[in-house]
């Protein structure tokens, strides 16, 4: 079992005098940043490049200064830039101004598991991974709750980093729920199976779902109406993440409740365990972070065509015309 940390087990004390660099004011940069400031942390942001992101930071009352700069002034980075375009940034703008002793904290596994930074054996490498869009990591904040994380320590050259990675998790309101022990080995596989084998099959599955009912007769509208268009499987969401995913069945009809469970054995078999298998063997050896490498270096065209895919699903032509009666487009 993995071990778990609540705010009785961090103290905000061991971020005195320090000062967090948040790289990347986007959904998640923004809410950190916004969390640790309220929390009484000293916070600047770095900005790859002037946006609207910048203004934002700048109207909120945060310093902002260049990634270079940032890393500079600060004595633990908090990495909230998009995986992809983080080694050519930090080769260039971050790895030159890194000091020993300094903490180096990511939100996702994905680039410390593949090896693509160099960090020096000199500095802490810290994770902190909430389990929450960014909106809701501020949102709940403020309700005086708290997202969930994944945190882990990769590794402590000052001897100091669980302390900080605790205090920076409280800082975040994480601790106020649950922080969960993890590596960026795992946060890497839960991640990314967690999208491509729930959120995929989420995907095709509903388009196959709704192929077969418009060809027993159904209507396109009460189809996408019933799988998902009017906005009822929000509300078994929210049950699900507070209930768990079978004490939540009790709100549902008992008509509901049976088919669910003796027809939705049938979907699945060990052909598709074998599948999913397969998919987190990929991400596990490296195979899906060598094709998602070799998609970014081809000008995003393969990016482009699984899109047009997903554009051009029977069910996704069809939701268009829903959703400008719906007034939603």
């Amino acid at each position: 079992m993995a071990r778990k940390f609540f705010d009785s087990d961090a103290d905000l004390k061991y971020l005195d005098g320090k000062t967090i660099a948040i790289l990347g004011y986007g959904n998640q940069g923004r809410s950190q940043a916004l969390n640790l400031r309220d929390s009484g942390v000293n916070v600047i942001i770095g900005s790859p490049r002037k946006d609207e992101s910048e203004v934002e930071a700048n109207s909120e009352g945060f310093p902002v200064l260049t990634i270079s700069e940032a890393v500079r002034e600060s004595d633990i980075l908090m990495i909230l830039l998009p995986d992809e375009i983080l080694p050519e940034i930090y080769e260039s703008k971050i790895k030159p101004y890194l000091r020993s002793g300094m903490v180096f904290s990511v939100a996702s596994g994905y680039n410390i598991y593949y090896e693509k930074l160099d960090i020096p054996t000199d500095i802490d490498v810290i994770m902190i991974a909430p389990r929450m869009i960014g909106r809701d990591v501020r949102t709940l904040f403020e309700e005086g709750k708290g997202a969930p994380c994944l945190i882990s320590v990769e590794r402590d050259a000052t001897g100091n980093a669980w302390n900080i990675l605790l205090a920076i998790t409280k800082g975040l309101g994480a601790t106020r729920s649950v922080a969960v022990e993890s590596s960026c080995r795992e946060e890497t596989i839960v991640d990314l199976m967690g999208e491509q084998g729930n959120g995929g099959s989420m995907i095709f599955f509903t388009n196959c779902l709704y192929e077969c009912l418009v060809e027993a007769g159904c209507s396109p509208e009460s189809v996408l109406l019933e799988l998902y268009a009017s906005g009822e499987n929000i509300a078994v969401a929210r049950a699900i993440c507070e209930e768990g995913m079978i004490n939540q069945l009790r709100f549902h009809s008992h008509t509901s409740q049976y088919g669910q469970l003796s027809k939705g054995q049938g979907l699945v078999d060990e052909a598709t365990k074998k599948i999913l298998n397969k998919y987190i063997s990929d991400i596990i050896d490296g195979t899906f972070c060598e094709e998602w490498t070799e998609v970014q270096k081809d000008g995003m065209k393969k990016f482009n065509e699984v899109w047009d895919i997903g554009k051009g699903l029977p069910m996704s032509q069809e939701e268009e015309k829903l959703y400008k009666l719906l007034g939603r487009r």
